[in-house]
């Protein structure tokens, strides 16, 4: 049985790669916008039958346009926040259906006088992600759910297999994990990085410059220093074989460090221009990557194993 699903797999696999032909930077974008509309819908759909349970319960109604106007107020969304509360939710399961809710609210009653402000929507936010953290630690269990971060073993492995490949977007990619990794940011962020910001410190002997920080609409101050023991992590390596090889079309987009991503602003579109893949596969990736790596001898395995090198988390390598 076994076998024969092999060979299934193998067939299917050797189709695909002489008949179906790659995507490009296009396709990719309306493929992963038109999953993020999927997840919205399904998102918003189960928060209106948590709303519709909460309706039915509390109220006795089961639709939203039943509703008084004068039962819509601030203290209406707090009594559904503590129905979710106790339906054993997680953190960001809980916000996505109160934001929802909401929604569907003000979609049903755009009138009300509620919608003016938003002062109570983000002081409700707040209670819930302070009452379901201190809920969490208090059980021992973790506050939201993340992945783990990738250490520098495995980010040195994806640099090297990056520059030794012969494609010009290899080299794209390669310099974007490095940057993303020296400045501790978003996948996102890599789109609004400038030359205009950056300047060289003689002091220390390296090139720094101001990274936005699109989540606290500030930016700070980022160094790029010489990688320690790896030419293929260093960042002036990787730059200067990206400055050779990136297509540059006109002086307003030169001034952007990252050309390619230019008017590229969504978080899982550049990921997915990064990687090459659906961000939610990224694990799968990193999995494939390493098991090519280890058949190639080309991922040191006694050093994973004996922790002389690696163990360090890419945010503080």
């Amino acid at each position: 049985m076994g076998r024969e699903r092999y060979k299934k797999a193998k067939s299917v696999r050797s189709f695909r790669r002489k008949h179906v032909a790659p995507m490009t930077l296009d396709s990719r974008k309306g493929l992963l916008e038109q999953m993020e509309a999927r997840n919205t819908v399904s998102s918003k759909k189960s928060g209106n039958n948590y709303l519709m349970k909460f309706l039915s319960t509390s109220y006795g109604i089961d639709a939203v346009q039943s509703m008084q106007d004068s039962q819509i107020t601030e203290a209406f969304f707090s009594k559904f926040c503590t129905f979710l509360c106790g339906q054993k939710l997680k953190q960001g399961t809980i916000l996505q259906y109160i934001a929802a809710a909401k929604s569907t609210i003000m979609e049903a009653k755009p009138s009300l006088a509620l919608w003016q402000s938003d002062l109570w929507y983000g002081n409700i936010r707040s209670a819930v992600e302070c009452y379901t953290s201190r809920v969490a630690i208090s059980n021992g269990e973790a506050i939201t759910d993340k992945a783990e971060p990738i250490g520098r073993l495995l980010t040195k492995a994806i640099c090297r297999q990056f520059a030794l490949s012969d494609d010009k977007a290899a080299c794209n990619k390669r310099i974007a994990i490095i940057v993303n990794r020296l400045a501790c940011g978003r996948s996102a962020e890599l789109a609004n990085c400038t030359w205009d910001l950056a300047r060289w410190d003689a002091e220390q002997n390296y090139l720094e410059w101001v990274w936005p920080d699109q989540k606290t609409s500030k930016q700070k101050l980022v160094a790029n220093p010489p990688d320690f023991d790896d030419y293929y992590c260093d960042f002036y390596h990787g730059m200067g074989e990206y400055l050779i090889v990136r297509n540059v079309s006109s002086d307003e987009i030169r001034r952007w460090v990252f050309t390619d991503l230019f008017n590229i602003v969504n978080v899982a579109q550049v990921l997915y221009y990064n990687l090459g893949i659906c961000a939610k596969n990224v694990l799968n990736l990193l999995i494939m990557i390493t098991f090519s790596l280890i058949s190639n001898n080309i991922l040191d395995t006694h050093g994973m194993a004996s922790g002389k090198s690696g163990g360090h988390n890419i945010v503080g390598s």
